[in-house]
């Protein structure tokens, strides 16, 4: 049912010229995936979202989706992937001075690494 309605929603947005409409749906086609366990449809959703938050400075949504995206590739067994993404968070994360969520990250980081 979510991903009928967000794959209906994408189009619009996109026509509309709504890049935050147009990345917040393609973040929740994403998350819809993920939960179905379609890990690698979930990256390329969450990968053509961050190009979006990215363009939009929305360091927010970017940081929360290398978040993701790095658990996505840990999962898929693409470790050194996953440190890359946790690598652009923490990076992300200096630069805005936000250290709320650093530790998790390393975390990961720590367990990626880990298991190569």
């Amino acid at each position: 049912q979510a991903i009928f309605s967000y794959d209906r929603c994408l189009p619009i947005k996109v026509e509309t010229w709504d890049k935050v409409g147009e990345a917040q749906c393609l973040d929740n086609l994403g998350l819809a995936h993920f939960a179905l366990g379609e890990l690698r449809l979930a990256v390329e959703y969450y990968e053509q979202a961050l190009a979006l938050w990215r363009a939009e400075e929305d360091r927010a949504a970017y940081m929360a989706t290398y978040e993701t995206l790095g658990a996505l590739h840990f999962l898929l067994g693409e470790h050194l992937r996953s440190i890359e993404c946790y690598v652009q968070y923490l990076t992300l994360s200096q630069e805005v001075g936000d250290g709320a969520a650093d530790h998790e990250v390393l975390l990961r980081l720590g367990i990626s690494n880990a298991a190569i």
